[in-house]
């Protein structure tokens, strides 16, 4: 930890601390404490890593830390100095004993408690979903920034995602786009990723933005971008020609599964139809890629329907209910924007589909393609239609 108090109870910031008080502090044996757990805490001060308090190995202090080591230090410490320098209440290491958690950054900001978590390591999304539930409890507001330690470029919009990555996608309101959060303590980079979308399982895209930090403010944290519709089509017409030429060597799982339900109804992913592998924004929210859960919906409940016939949205839940996640475990997400719901908009823009008092009815028959050819032609057309009737693409 970076705080601490002295014998007098004054709060010592030690990176802050010039080498003389310092030395001063360690020839007087000046003695620090924990401000959670008031036990003794020792001053590391040495020339590789900052200058940070440490508990003794005896000492079992209930806010004591994971030990993410100096980049973690290196990186609260850089963001706390932001935002004193914006003139915004801020404390550092604060232990909330209500909920029995500490936050590295406190911000006091127009009457509302914003815990800003700088995390640098991988942890059980279990912890994480531990603290968030802790913060909301004590009504504070949660913002996780991640160590760009952490991240992983593939193009120049694509990123490498987990489960772990997905729990930190923020929504901060039901019209904000999905965003998520990296900086990095060495480079002084602050990176945000705007209107994210799942491709497919350990690939996202999204709008990038990254400067200097010394060159944002606080507020432009909350500042949304989103993808132009133009930008998005071309991604997702990418897509969806990788989708259909892809041939993994192995397979295993759910994906060998899939691919022995294809075969048993005569069909192969290259010509499958061009409704299915369709984007949605809220994709965490589904255990199984895009293609797999629009496919089984597609061709086993609606296909199989004569026209005329109606449904409603919780028979398509039923059907694909060992296809969803708990929603309860993405508690930085405001909207109860439903992935399901939103592939059957699609499908209604598409006119695959009407509505009527609430449920959805069968309005034609899709067409089937019958080479890679004019699969990849179709995929054109229905974007195209996609985009032309909704150019947001996802009503938010």
């Amino acid at each position: 930890m970076l705080q601490a108090m002295n014998e007098k109870g004054v709060l010592v910031t030690l990176p802050h601390a010039t080498r003389n008080e310092i030395a001063e502090w360690k020839k007087a044996q000046t003695e620090f404490y924990c401000p959670a757990c008031k036990e003794r805490v020792m001053m590391k001060a040495g020339s590789k890593n900052i200058a940070h308090f440490a508990h003794y190995q005896e000492g079992e202090c209930i806010a004591k830390e994971g030990g993410e080591g100096a980049y973690h230090e290196k990186g609260k410490l850089a963001l706390y100095d932001w935002l004193k320098g914006q003139q915004i209440n801020t404390q550092m290491e604060e232990y909330l004993s209500q909920i029995q958690q500490r936050p590295d950054i406190l911000v006091n900001w127009k009457e509302r408690k914003i815990a800003v978590e700088f995390q640098c390591v991988r942890i059980p999304t279990a912890v994480i979903q531990k603290r968030n539930k802790g913060y909301m409890h004590a009504g504070i507001i949660p913002i996780w920034i991640l160590g760009m330690n952490l991240f992983q470029r593939k193009t120049a919009n694509q990123f490498k995602i987990n489960d772990f990555f997905i729990q930190f996608f923020h929504q901060f309101s039901s019209d904000y786009p999905l965003c998520i959060y990296f900086f990095c303590p060495e480079t002084f980079q602050f990176l945000t990723i705007h209107d994210i979308y799942i491709l497919r399982k350990g690939l996202a895209t999204g709008k990038f933005h990254i400067r200097s930090l010394s060159a944002i403010g606080f507020l432009e944290l909350f500042i949304s971008r989103n993808l132009k519709p133009e930008e998005l089509y071309n991604m997702w017409i990418k897509e969806k020609q990788r989708f259909r030429v892809y041939q993994p060597n192995r397979l295993f799982g759910r994906e060998r599964k899939w691919y022995q339900w294809l075969y048993l109804k005569g069909l192969h992913r290259e010509i499958l139809p061009s409704l299915i592998h369709l984007p949605v924004s809220f994709q965490m929210r589904m255990k199984t890629p895009l293609y797999e859960w629009q496919s089984r919906l597609l061709l086993d409940y609606i296909s199989p329907l004569p026209l005329g016939a109606s449904f409603t949205l919780s028979s398509c839940h039923i059907f694909l209910r060992f296809h969803h996640q708990l929603s309860q475990q993405f508690h930085l997400l405001h909207s109860p924007a439903n992935p399901i719901q939103e592939y059957l908009e699609h499908l209604v823009t598409l006119k695959i589909l009407g509505k009527s008092n609430g449920k959805y009815v069968k309005r034609r028959e899709f067409k089937q393609p019958v080479s890679l050819e004019n699969a990849l032609f179709a995929d054109k057309v229905v974007l195209t239609k996609l985009f032309n009737q909704n150019p947001s693409m996802i009503p938010r």
